[in-house]
């Protein structure tokens, strides 16, 4: 890859930052690094679009730890501010870069030293029609997108009420959207009715991790040492593979319980204190990590965040290159072993 075309994939990235669309941002980036794991711009980028609350060197560590471990000893790491100049005139295609240097395995690949960013100060110019706009107009536009919505769910209120239909997210704060779970029975009776439960407390299912298509892995508890990691099968003796769900006060906050067939560890506990996963005796209050909420993302993709009271990563990440398991910052690319399949026995 020349510079040429590092320059333009980098003008790529900040037009898709500039848009919102991070993960856009998050691919361009991750092809620029695959060929230059030094390229300080595409970190410096990255690690805008992450929003992370590591420092800028620890975030660049355990990425590149992750998801480019081939090339990690490669790796020069600066301990340098990742905030951003403005942009000259909020024009993100008259970026000037500066000259780059050489990647230790890549000669053709070049790393420059800063990097700029959108002013705030200034109005946002759209290039297909050249309009200003500020972001007061902004702001006043995305209340009235909110205020819209909300009228446009009252009225699907009143209509699903006239229908004698009970509403989708009646006591089910956790689901957003109005697709059921596979194994899901809807009944019908006299007239028209749709009957839709997430998880009942009890419920037995697998987690089935979507991060790689080739291999299928499941979510493993190992009750006679409390760790947990993935396996590629469900069968004896990966009895761990199996969690009931336990949701007593039924508010949407679950725990998920091992059934492995050794005695010992149980309860699926997220460390957000250090972003480690395993298992827990019990669900005691010194157990936060404990207590989980399932997101779904419709399709049939869930997220699991983990509720620990401590501060640091929440999401649940199953690395199918290693098969462990961790918590991370978010859910957005590369981090797809966020994703995850309810599977019902």
């Amino acid at each position: 890859m020349n510079t040429n075309d590092v320059n333009e994939l980098l003008s790529q990235a900040e037009e898709a930052i500039a848009n919102n669309d991070k993960k856009n941002a998050g691919k361009i980036l991750y092809q620029i690094l695959d060929q230059n794991i030094n390229n300080d711009y595409a970190w410096k980028l990255l690690y805008q679009v992450f929003e992370s609350r590591l420092t800028f060197k620890e975030f660049q560590a355990d990425l590149a730890k992750r998801y480019f471990s081939s090339q990690s000893h490669l790796l020069i790491s600066k301990s340098v501010s990742p905030s951003l100049p403005p942009l000259p005139d909020g024009k993100i295609e008259q970026r000037k870069y500066p000259a780059q240097q050489p990647s230790p395995t890549h000669n053709t690949q070049q790393t420059p030293d800063t990097f700029p960013q959108s002013n705030p100060a200034q109005p946002i110019k759209s290039k297909e029609s050249g309009i200003h706009l500020s972001y007061k107009t902004g702001f006043l536009i995305m209340i009235g997108l909110i205020v819209g919505c909300l009228i446009l769910t009252g009225l699907s209120m009143i209509i699903l009420a006239g229908l004698n239909l009970p509403l989708l997210t009646n006591n089910i704060p956790w689901l957003s959207t109005t697709k059921t779970l596979p194994g899901t029975q809807i009944s019908p009776k006299a007239g028209i009715e749709l009957r839709y439960k997430l998880l009942k407390n009890g419920e037995i299912i697998f987690l089935k991790n979507l991060g790689n298509e080739e291999v299928t892995w499941w979510l493993d508890g190992h009750t006679n040492d409390g760790t947990v990691g993935m396996s590629t099968s469900t069968d004896y003796p990966y009895t761990g593979t199996k969690w009931q769900v336990y949701d007593e006060n039924d508010d949407g906050i679950f725990s998920l319980k091992s059934l492995g067939h050794l005695d010992g560890y149980r309860w699926l506990d997220g460390r957000t204190d250090d972003g480690t996963v395993g298992l827990a005796l019990s669900r005691g209050t010194s157990y936060s990590g404990v207590n989980w909420e399932i997101i779904n993302l419709g399709n049939q993709i869930y997220t699991l965040r983990c509720l620990g009271e401590k501060e640091g990563p929440h999401w649940l990440e199953g690395n199918t290159k290693d098969s462990t398991v961790n918590l991370v910052y978010t859910t957005i690319y590369p981090f797809t072993g966020t994703h995850w399949a309810i599977i019902f026995p």
